[in-house]
């Protein structure tokens, strides 16, 4: 039923992307209102869900940690697109950028970065093999090498833009926040990937996934925004609600896993 409702909430973001005349007649501000409520239905339930699944682990653990920090990012993902809510379902139009919401976003990297270095540390603690040394700088090299290739094209026309240097450095902290992220996931998937199409890792599948469409849609914001290429706007909408409800799918998971 999850996965179901982020599909389709996400698909006529993804159908006025690839066809944008065939909502020319809609009122831009219903989008508007569809894209903040599905953000902050998945934002609210997925920080509910994780400090749930916190409260089922024994305190003290980085298992533990790692679901509360998991929470607290999505409460300030939650604050941050609560912020936006004013103009998009009050006023019906585009929020401005930046914004008081920038602050909460921001604040919410740091926190979704900690939890998956707390999430690799339990299953280093439980025994799971990350690598000897040689092995986990090779992967923290492949994932920088691959952000490079992926992210430079993509970043370096929003550094030389003329946009204001504070709205450039937003656009820029984003991306480099994400690939950041990107390090911890990559341990994260080769436990996972361990697992074997078990429960548990269908619950760091979802995660997974929501890491990389954050991501994506954040460079994705950054190259249009910096740009001015409106078009595929509500694609970035569609990835951010893909992200928001892959998080609260992979709580929901675990906490069926700890009632259980």
């Amino acid at each position: 039923a999850c996965i179901a409702a982020v599909g389709l909430l996400a698909h006529p973001f993804v159908a006025k992307a690839i066809a944008p005349g065939l909502f020319a007649g809609i009122d831009p501000g219903g989008f508007l209102l569809l894209g903040c409520l599905a953000k902050l239905a998945f934002q609210g339930w997925g920080a509910f869900l994780a400090g749930r699944c916190a409260t089922g682990f024994e305190p003290g653990t980085p298992v533990r940690r790692a679901w509360r920090l998991l929470s607290l990012g999505l409460v300030c993902f939650f604050l941050a697109q609560l912020a936006l809510a004013r103009y998009q379902i009050v006023l019906g139009t585009q929020s401005p950028f930046p914004s008081l919401a920038e602050v909460f976003f921001l604040l919410a990297y740091p926190l979704l970065i900690a939890a998956l270095v707390f999430v690799v540390k339990a299953y280093r603690d439980a025994g799971f093999p990350l690598g000897t040394a040689t092995e986990r700088f090779t992967v923290v090299g492949l994932v920088g090498g691959a952000c490079l290739l992926v992210g430079y094209p993509m970043l370096a026309p929003v550094a030389r833009s003329q946009a204001p240097l504070i709205e450039k450095a937003i656009n820029l902290a984003y991306p480099i926040l994400d690939l950041a992220m990107l390090v911890p996931t990559a341990f994260l998937l080769r436990v996972t990937l361990r697992f074997q199409g078990g429960n548990v890792q269908r619950v760091w599948m979802a995660l997974l996934v929501g890491v990389m469409a954050l991501a994506v849609g954040d460079i994705a914001f950054a190259y249009l925004s910096t740009l001015g290429m409106t078009r595929l706007e509500s694609l970035v909408d569609a990835l951010f609600i893909v992200s928001y409800g892959s998080f609260a799918w992979g709580a929901l998971a675990q906490r069926n896993l700890l009632s259980r």
